[in-house]
């Protein structure tokens, strides 16, 4: 019976091992993919759902950031049309926020169509690699002109007032810093990885 205890034993310290081996390497998959964000502790957090997968692609890790990304800035715009349609607003702060309200939209239609262009990267094996690459590339950094411009506002720079401004960015800011992140994933995948 002894023999049986100490077989059990070390076979159950062995998977205990195994298993806490799985745990880290997949802590530092998801941490050395983030390093090369320019948000890492966000890329961190948001990836936190592929901590029990022994060895996340990189491009899981990406659409799972670009699908985040979509999401939260979903909620910013559901957040921009109630302060569009906000009582006291100048004529010049509405069609600021019209316009951002706009341009959100288009951002998240080109992220929207980024979702299944990334699948193809993955099952193209051919010399479509690059040019599915490049489609998302394209369309998910002019997303995040859309939202930048939301609250940076460049061309007319007293459209909105500071609160107004900073509502806007506290919403807004954060996803595009997921999105941001989901830009570098993508940056790191390579033909055949």
């Amino acid at each position: 019976m002894a023999r049986f205890d100490l077989a059990f034993s070390s076979l159950t310290l062995s998977l205990l091992y195994i298993a806490g081996t799985a745990i880290a390497t997949t802590t530092t998959s998801i941490e050395e993919a983030c390093k090369a964000t320019r948000y890492p502790a966000v890329c961190v957090e948001t990836l936190q759902a592929h901590a029990t997968d022994p060895q996340p692609s990189l491009q899981a890790l990406a659409e799972t950031t670009l699908s985040a990304g979509i999401a939260k800035i979903k909620q910013a715009k559901t957040f921009v049309s109630q302060m569009t349609n906000g009582k006291g607003l100048s004529a010049n702060e509405h069609a600021a926020l019209k316009d951002c309200f706009d341009g959100m939209g288009d951002g998240l239609d080109q992220l929207t169509q980024s979702v299944p262009e990334l699948r193809k990267m993955g099952q193209d094996q051919g010399g479509d690699f690059l040019w599915h690459k490049s489609n998302v590339q394209t369309w998910v950094s002019a997303a995040l002109t859309n939202y930048s411009d939301c609250y940076e506002d460049s061309d007319e720079p007293t459209a909105l007032n500071g609160s107004i401004k900073s509502a806007i960015r506290g919403h807004v800011e954060p996803a595009a810093q997921v999105i941001s992140n989901a830009l570098a994933l993508v940056n790191q995948l390579q033909q055949g990885h």
